[in-house]
């Protein structure tokens, strides 16, 4: 039971990071885009 317990808390983890790194890729891309410096 806690182990089950503690894949979950470690798939959320990983949703919440991924979520949070998309998010950034995407300001840094719009922020480089403005400034004509976008990455890609």
């Amino acid at each position: 039971m806690r182990q089950q317990a503690a894949r979950s808390v470690r798939r959320h983890v990983a949703f919440l990071l991924g979520l949070v790194v998309t998010g950034a890729a995407i300001g840094w891309y719009r922020a480089g885009d403005r400034t004509g410096a976008a990455p890609v």
